[in-house]
């Protein structure tokens, strides 16, 4: 997954998102809306049913994103390719769920899920 910033732009969006988010109940209500979004956002709950699913239901759900069976997905020399765009497809959707849930900016959001991947 290519971010759209570098990590060092990450990481100090990421600093400033903790000294703006951190101040008085902003704490609170963050952590309250991200358990909502995390529980209610659709490309949450897939990412979710991902994370415990077997390679096969991976499968199922990349092969679903590019309408083909997975057959046809299993035997493609883009397999790769075509699981990536995958999950580049639901990181860019997370992003978008934190900017319209968080009311964060689109490069906040970005630093947040960099966090969340350990990349900074």
């Amino acid at each position: 997954m290519l971010f759209p910033y570098s990590r060092s732009e990450l990481q100090r969006i990421f600093s400033v998102l903790l000294i703006r988010l951190g101040e008085g109940d902003d704490a609170k209500r963050l952590e309250d809306k991200l358990v909502t979004i995390l529980s209610s956002d659709p490309i949450c709950l897939i990412m979710k049913e991902i994370t415990s699913a077997n390679q096969a239901g991976i499968d199922r759900k990349v092969s679903e994103y590019h309408g083909i069976n997975v057959e046809t997905l299993l035997i493609s020399p883009n397999l790769g390719v075509l699981r990536q765009e995958y999950i580049d497809h639901l990181v860019r959707g997370f992003v978008q769920a934190l900017v319209s849930g968080l009311e964060v900016t689109e490069e906040e959001a970005w630093a947040f899920v960099a966090k969340l991947m350990a990349l900074i």
